[in-house]
């Protein structure tokens, strides 16, 4: 390289670029200066730049919103539908949405096209902002719905999308039968057998006196007919859902009103128009109020005006003045259109009503006003448990992201001069916090939530936000610690010291010395943790993993970025080994076989030990062997060895029986000699069964243990002369005895 290059004064590294000088030659990674002068670079020098990493392939999806909602039998349809906004960089191929169960149904249009799952082309590689919708399926059965949406594409990580909703069932009601009145007359009210549903009805023929459409029962109303012949209407009523507002199969029946005697006080049918609607809490406001006109003829007296249905106020003047009745002044007993306004009145709960107004004056058949309805929405509600954080001059605020359930979040802020304006609505943005004074400034923030399309508002949620002054970064311990001691398996009880932090720009981790375990709260401990800038109380112990030893000490460290190390020392500490039993398990074998293998039960390990943890192994033996005689021989234990655990040994018993001696024959006659079926031996084996069966296979005799013999009887009852065959099981892993027994007499 001192021969090529004699000139070059001044040699810069900066990116990773490789010079070849010459043949076999090459200049380190770096940048290099070509200078005018006799320091130039020749021709024959060429630069390499390193290749960039490959892109990989990546899918983005926006949260979902809307809610799906649909009636039994009939798919959901917008706006009673979800969507999600997907994106895409860096894709080698289309993207693939398939929903997860078959509840669901997507489409890349709200209205139309929806299967089980489409395809998003992408475009030089990327997807941008494309929304897929999501409704419930026609086939789906009623009740809460809950899928997602899988999203797929070659060599990018699959992303999912999760769905939910609900299917209402279909609502039921009972039939009605005919009615007849008399023009003139007031009808009694028209119940429907509705089972706890709402009930919409239409009316073929209002020139009746019942108005053409209404909700709910009807109530008693004016029947009209000034011909001389009957006239009827027809009535169809359909069940409509409380939740979910779904429609049920309509039944219909047949009002018939006959002529009228005579003429008499009339007040003329009215329907409200108009809609109400009120936020939880305050009573609706015009223009969100109904309102009907009033005409009579004939009277005698005013019109008494009664709201029938708790939850309604009327009133002459739509501003004020409401109440639940008032009297409607008659001019030479006529009643010329005077309006009446009907407003839900502030102490109505949440919800959708239906009610009336009903019309009265002597002589005159009362008129109920249909049509009245209203609907009371409830405020929009958000997460109150908004943090109010504290920055430091020129640091950068975490954005504030509202929970507010879909409504729209309008906020204020008391002091703009933190670096955040006025007001605004939605999340608060990330921002550069400002407080160029000495002392901290506290900002007040209110947000508010507002439902963007009924309009009410909830309870505003207030924050703080804190910005100090420009300090420098500083860590405090306050010690000091005492030592602590356990058992091994058992988390030591916790000591605590005090951590402060000032003019810090994020967290402290705190890092105990090997052995240990910290923790914020005294209750969740870990290996290291982060605390707030401000600083806190933290909790120390021995881990219950802690191996057993007496020399567990050394400096807790505490780091934040931009700050010196803080430290305090952990004083020595000690873990004893746990108490541990091994008792080696009793034994037996019959005379003259092999040894059978010999086994230990533990008790008391911890940290999910085994002996495969011992540092030397568990040793079981016995004096006995294949010719030890009939008796009982020690089992002992040798080898075992521990750091972590102070070890009990309990011997354990092998013991030698004698050989299960089979007879093949018996003779129960009575003769005191042979008698019974006497199994040498076999009353050793407590746990044993024994089975004898009858050459058909039939079952003569069975007991667990034997300690008394079969006297070849069942049942109380003499066997008769014959071979009868048996199964034995002694119960120690070692194969079914069997064979055939000789009852002789």
């Amino acid at each position: 390289m001192k021969k090529l290059l004699p000139a070059l004064n001044i040699l810069i590294f900066l990116f990773n670029i490789t010079v070849q000088a010459q043949t076999g030659e090459t200049i380190p990674s770096g940048t290099f200066a070509n200078f005018s002068g006799g320091g130039a670079l020749s021709s024959q020098y060429s630069t390499f730049s390193n290749p960039a990493p490959a892109a990989i392939p990546t899918i983005a999806r926006l949260i979902t919103t809307g809610n799906v909602v649909a009636c039994l039998g009939v798919a959901s349809v917008s706006p009673y539908i979800q969507q999600f906004t997907v994106n895409g960089t860096n894709l080698t191929g289309d993207i693939t949405a398939t929903v997860v169960g078959a509840q669901f149904e997507i489409s890349l249009n709200p209205n139309s096209g929806y299967s089980a799952s489409l395809t998003i082309p992408q475009t030089g590689g990327a997807v941008n902002g494309v929304v897929v919708y999501a409704r419930a399926a026609a086939t789906t059965s009623a009740g809460n719905l809950t899928g997602g949406v899988s999203l797929t594409s070659p060599g990018a990580l699959t992303v999912n999308a999760g769905l939910s909703g609900i299917v209402n069932g279909l609502p039921t009601m009972g039939g009605m039968s005919p009615k007849v009145f008399t023009g003139g007359q007031l009808t009694s009210a028209i119940n429907f057998i509705a089972n706890g549903n709402n009930v919409s009805w239409t009316n073929s023929n209002p020139a009746i006196g019942l108005p053409a459409t209404g909700t709910g029962n009807i109530l008693p109303f004016m029947a009209a007919n000034a011909g001389n012949t009957p006239i009827t209407a027809t009535i169809i009523a359909t069940p409509v859902s409380v939740a979910g507002g779904c429609t049920g199969t309509p039944i219909s029946f047949v009002i018939t009103v006959n002529p009228a005697a005579g003429a008499s006080p009339s007040i003329a049918q009215a329907t409200a128009t108009g809609n109400n609607i009120a936020c939880l809490g305050a009573a609706s406001v015009s223009p969100n109020i109904q309102q009907f006109t009033v005409n009579a003829t004939n009277l005698t007296g005013g019109i008494t005006a009664a709201v029938s249905s708790a939850g309604f106020e009327i009133s002459l003047n739509a501003s004020s003045g409401y109440t639940n009745s008032l009297t409607i002044p008659q001019t030479g007993g006529t009643v010329n259109s005077v309006i009446v306004y009907i407003r839900l009145a502030v102490t109505t709960t949440a919800g959708n009503f239906t009610g009336g107004v009903m019309l009265t004056s002597p002589g005159a058949a009362p008129v109920n006003v249909g049509s009245i309805s209203g609907v009371v929405n409830v405020p929009p509600v958000m997460d109150g448990n908004v943090p109010s954080p504290t920055y430091i001059n020129g640091q950068q605020t975490a954005a504030i992201n509202f929970s507010a359930n879909g409504n729209t979040v309008n906020w204020i802020n008391d002091t703009p001069g933190i670096g955040l304006p006025a007001s605004g609505t939605g999340d608060i943005p990330s921002f550069t916090a400002v407080n160029n004074g000495t002392t901290a400034v506290i900002a007040h923030i209110i947000a508010t939530p507002t439902n963007p399309i009924t309009g009410c508002t909830g309870t505003p949620v207030p924050f703080t936000i804190t910005v100090n002054p420009t300090v420098p970064p500083n860590i405090v311990v306050i010690g000091p610690l005492s030592p602590l001691n356990t058992i091994y398996g058992t988390a030591s009880t916790s000591a605590v010291f005090n951590v402060l932090g000032s003019g810090l720009s994020s967290g402290i981790l705190v890092i105990p010395p090997p052995g240990f375990e910290v923790s914020t709260n005294d209750v969740t401990f870990a290996g290291s943790a982060i605390i707030s800038s401000a600083g806190t109380q933290v909790y120390i112990r021995l881990a219950a993993t802690t191996h057993a030893g007496n020399n567990y000490a050394g400096p807790i460290v505490l780091k934040s970025p931009g700050a010196s190390d803080a430290s305090i020392d952990m004083p020595a500490s000690s873990v004893t080994p746990a108490p541990l039993t091994i008792t080696a398990d009793n034994k037996r074998k019959t005379f003259g076989t092999a040894n059978p293998v010999l086994t230990a039960t533990y008790t008391g390990f911890v940290n999910g030990d085994t002996p495969a943890d011992f540092t030397s192994p568990l040793v079981l033996s016995t004096i006995a062997d294949i010719s030890s005689p009939i008796g009982q021989y020690p089992i002992t234990l040798s080898g075992y060895a521990s750091n972590d655990y102070s070890i009990t040994p309990v011997q354990g018993v092998l013991t030698v029986i004698g050989a299960i001696v089979i007879p093949n024959t018996f003779t129960p006659n009575g003769d005191g000699i042979n008698d019974t079926w006497n199994i040498k031996y076999l009353d050793t084996y407590s746990t044993c069964t024994v089975q004898i069966f009858n050459r058909y296979g039939e079952s003569v005799y069975s007991s667990i243990g034997y300690g008394t013999p079969w006297d070849g009887t069942f049942k109380g009852a003499k066997l008769p002369t014959g071979t009868y065959y048996y199964v034995i099981n002694l119960k120690n892993d070692t194969k079914l005895l069997s064979g055939f027994i000789a009852l002789i007499k």
